[in-house]
């Protein structure tokens, strides 16, 4: 099967072409004078790898997350005890806000490249999230009238659900347009994801603490969220105080990129509309032309990198569809495996092996962007696809190897009465290559997601990014929804996954997975290449 590669885009020289081809040819000089000196900035910068604000945007955004998976730790408990609600609605508003969270960053990326532009953007989303972590934490207090509470607690979700579409898409972006060069930039998203598991790590960390802690009321275990997002908030505003400005927002003018995304998905719809082939003609009269329509090239040139981002992101859909109930299926798993360490019950179980998952990518990601990724890549090859589908196959591995767990933890709890001897730490491999899996998919095409959008279209490609992990985890949610009303496979009461009593066949569900996954490991190379046959048809079309 061939590899797709993309070519990396240079750093100023890009801009300053992009720019170019996308003025409407008034005012030149001027507008190339500030080319010239953004250029010049950014050599002036270029010896220095090191950035405050971007420093300060990757802790901010550590806060951000911490905040962010304390809400949702918590969500179950406060639906179920606080306001005496159903599991089934438990469950039902803990999905919607996760997935409203996601699916939301198209609107914030679309936002930050048209309307308000990144910083307002930010900041309307940092005022958003904090809004919504003060309204879930008087929910928490309100005890007189339970109905108040819990429309307190909607709104807060609501509406920090709102500000976490804006801040996921605009976030790192922003960070990275601190850094000097291409190679910083990209280093920088590796670091933001990063810094996403550090802040998971702070949040699932203090809940197995707090839940050891017998009869701590709920608002003391939340007070972790709030606090963190305060944290992050200030973190954000020194950020911004500290940051690099442009010479475009230093002389307050500013490039035609809030009209790139428009102008780009209006060309892309008259493609599909009128059609290729009309569209081919049109391209082919344009080449007898002595002076080719460079703006009208220029458009074209963004819609084909659109659709391969749109495409790429297809993978984030296929795998995150499949991890979500992977990661589901290996909590309840943990169940029926001895969580006793040294005669003491090890705290939080699937909690803490979750943690090993975070773990290892906080681990990993240095490895990979400093020594492995160099030496596998060139600046004309960076094997996206590649790496996607190597991380398709770690997926399908530690499948596999749960698939195994389970048929022996089964054999395991029959020899011995209904309780297991097998150590909960024996699902360390499988958490292990999920989390390599989850790297080599989900942060490599975060990464092409950035580094392969054109200027002005950068927030709106992080939103799309974003908004196919909200998908993915939509499409999850459904087909979880099928086992558990057409199969005994899992049972999310049961208490314990070894008794004699247990009907559930997780290893059924994880071989459907598997499949699943093997099927999707084909199709994906298959989709990514519908890009570069466009690109060879054009070619051929010029040549005749």
């Amino acid at each position: 099967m061939d590899e797709i590669h993309f070519s990396a885009k240079s750093d100023t020289s890009s801009k300053g072409i992009s720019y170019i081809q996308s003025i409407d040819y008034t005012d030149t000089v001027s507008q190339v004078k500030t080319i010239d000196e953004e250029t010049d900035c950014t050599e002036r910068r270029i010896y220095s790898s090191f950035s405050k604000a971007a420093v300060l945007i990757l802790l901010a955004h550590a806060c951000e997350r911490s905040a962010y998976f304390t809400i949702v730790n918590y969500m179950n408990e406060l639906w179920l005890v606080t306001f005496n609600s159903t599991t089934a609605s438990a469950v039902v508003v803990h999905m919607a806000f996760v997935g409203a969270s996601a699916c939301l960053g198209i609107f914030g990326g679309t936002m930050a490249d048209t309307f308000l532009r990144p910083i307002p953007t930010l900041t309307i989303g940092y005022i958003l999230f904090s809004l919504g972590l003060i309204f879930l934490e008087f929910a928490e207090h309100i005890e007189h009238s339970i109905s108040t509470a819990k429309h307190l607690a909607v709104a807060g979700l609501s509406t920090a659900a709102l500000g976490q579409g804006c801040l996921g898409a605009v976030l790192p972006v922003v960070g990275a347009e601190q850094l000097p060069d291409e190679k910083h930039r990209r280093r920088f998203i590796h670091w933001f994801y990063l810094w996403r598991n550090v802040g998971a790590i702070i949040a699932d960390t203090s809940s197995a603490i707090l839940e050891g802690i017998p009869s701590l009321p709920l608002h003391y275990k939340f007070l972790i969220s709030p606090l963190s997002g305060v944290l992050s908030l200030i973190l954000f505003f020194v950020a911004l105080w500290v940051r690099e400005r442009t010479p475009y927002e230093k002389q307050r003018t500013f490039r035609s990129s809030g009209t790139t995304l428009h102008e780009t998905l209006t060309v892309t719809l008259n493609f599909f509309k009128k059609g290729r082939r009309e569209a081919k003609g049109r391209f082919s009269k344009r080449l007898g032309k002595k002076e080719p329509d460079v703006k009208e090239q220029h458009k074209r040139n963004r819609v084909r990198d659109l659709l391969r981002i749109l495409l790429v992101n297809s993978a984030v859909v296929g795998f995150g569809f499949l991890y979500t109930p992977i990661m589901t299926i290996y909590s309840l798993q943990a169940t029926g495996l001895n969580s006793t360490v040294n005669g003491h019950l090890f705290p939080s179980p699937s909690t803490q092996i979750i943690l090993f998952n975070e773990v290892v990518i906080v681990l990993v990601i240095p490895f990979t962007i400093y020594y492995l990724y160099p030496r596998i890549s060139s600046r004309n090859q960076r094997l996206y696809i590649s790496r996607t589908s190597v991380g398709v196959v770690l997926a399908i591995i530690s499948g596999l190897v749960a698939i195994a767990l389970e048929m022996g933890l089964k054999m395991n709890c029959a020899q011995n009465q209904g309780f297991s001897t097998i150590s909960i730490f024996a699902q360390g491999p499988q958490y292990g290559l999920i989390a390599l899996a989850e790297m080599f998919t989900a942060l490599t095409v975060k990464e092409f997601s950035y580094m392969e959008a054109p200027d002005g279209l950068k927030c709106f490609s992080m939103g799309l990014n974003q908004t196919a992990l909200g998908l993915s985890f939509l499409i999850s949610l459904g087909i979880e929804s099928l086992v558990k009303t057409y199969t005994d496979w899992y049972d999310f009461d049961l208490k314990d996954m070894c008794l004699a009593s247990d009907p559930s066949h997780l290893e059924y569900f994880l071989a459907i997975l598997v499949v699943m996954s093997l099927v999707f490991s084909v199709v994906f190379p298959l989709v990514t290449r519908i890009p570069k046959t466009i690109d060879e048809e054009g070619e051929n079309l010029e040549s005749n």
